[in-house]
């Protein structure tokens, strides 16, 4: 079986801006591409060089068309190629102003900002990654599947049918679910001492999502076992490790969101009126982000019907990228000691605003 996963293109070129290191000798010749289409969905090429800083205003580089420069003795240096400035072009088409992701095979599939999926009539998870349902991949990264090309054989002989789990999983569930008849259990085993984290969560690649949309994220959530770090992310898949938001369960018990990027900014509750996460019931959870790479970007998180976060930063890495991958489930759990069992249900994802409740 050969999803739309296996024919989209990665587009992953570069590195985090936090992990600059010596100067590169020279900045490689830079390509420009031709005018973008003039369109709300497509991001504007920046006509002048950007500064990339804290929220307090700290500065941490400047990137010109996808070039990464450092302050180094009171001058800019070359520090390494974040992205290619042609990305956009070599990545999507615009036909009147609809967007689509192009594929190594010549398809192409038209982008989403829309979202409903309840994991209804599930008898495995290979079902999700279909051009209707359109997942594109899922990632079960262990001590059984460490690497990346381990966990994509993982991953083709799983669609193929001809290979079974190994330590982490993901199952339909199909008693107690969140709403209707199905919700989605990931299983993550407990990450090898020489690993940084391990994950069990599916994703796409069609979601679109730049600088100045509102987006909004609803889904239901229950942890069986373990402690997860996170949950679910919005990112970048045109920078390597997928900078952008996402909702992370701090060690104080309560939520948070961290954008994944640059100092890694993390957004938490006012320490007076701090909420505790529980553990073994559902519990619904509503975000929105308002998306802007400056410091007026906007945060806002529920628990259940409950408010426990509205604050300014940063939403967005660089104001020329797409938020084009959604990662849900177990996307990093980092516990050497224990396994992390999460269901999850009743995924909502919107630019409209998504009224926040209770999980039923």
């Amino acid at each position: 079986m050969r999803t739309i996963g296996a024919r989209l293109n990665a587009c992953v070129v570069g590195s985090v801006f936090a992990v600059f290191a010596a100067c590169a000798p020279s900045r490689p010749p830079v390509i420009e591409p031709a005018p973008r289409p003039n369109c709300p969905l497509v991001p504007a090429v920046p006509t002048a060089p950007f500064e990339v800083r804290t929220d307090d205003g700290t500065l941490l580089g400047h990137v010109d068309r996808g070039d990464a420069f450092v302050l180094r003795d009171g001058r800019l240096e070359f520090a390494e190629r974040l992205y290619d400035a042609d990305w956009f072009e070599r990545t999507f088409v615009v036909e009147d102003c609809r967007v689509y992701r192009t594929a190594g095979d010549g398809q192409r599939y038209e982008v989403r900002r829309t979202w409903r999926e309840g994991f209804e009539g599930l008898s495995h998870v290979r079902e999700l990654l279909t051009p209707a349902r359109a997942f594109t991949s899922l990632t079960l990264q262990s001590p059984a599947a460490r690497d990346v090309p381990a966990y994509v054989a993982l991953q083709n002989c799983l669609l193929a049918g001809t290979c079974d789990f190994r330590d982490s999983r993901i199952d339909p569930l199909t008693a107690d679910a969140a709403e209707g008849a199905r919700a989605l259990r990931f299983t993550s085993s407990p990450r090898a001492p020489d690993m940084i984290t391990g994950k069990a969560s599916i994703e796409t690649t069609l979601a679109h999502f730049v600088r100045g949309d509102d987006v909004w994220v609803a889904f239901s959530v229950r942890v069986v076992e373990g402690r997860p770090l996170t949950f679910f992310d919005l990112e970048s898949d045109i920078i390597s490790l997928g900078p952008g938001p996402r909702i992370i369960w701090l060690d104080d018990g309560s939520l948070a969101v961290e954008l994944k990027w640059a100092d890694k900014p993390t957004y938490r509750q006012p320490a007076a009126s701090r909420v505790q996460f529980p553990s073994g019931r559902w519990v619904r959870l509503t975000v929105h982000y308002s998306l802007a790479e400056t410091s007026q970007g906007l945060i806002e998180l529920w628990q259940d019907a409950q408010q426990v976060l509205s604050v300014r930063g940063r939403t967005l890495p660089v104001p020329d990228s797409v938020l084009a991958r959604v990662e849900l489930g177990i996307t990093a759990h980092s516990d050497p000691t224990a396994r992390a069992v999460v269901d999850l249900d009743d995924l909502e994802i919107s630019t409209a605003p998504i009224a926040p409740r209770a999980a039923r």
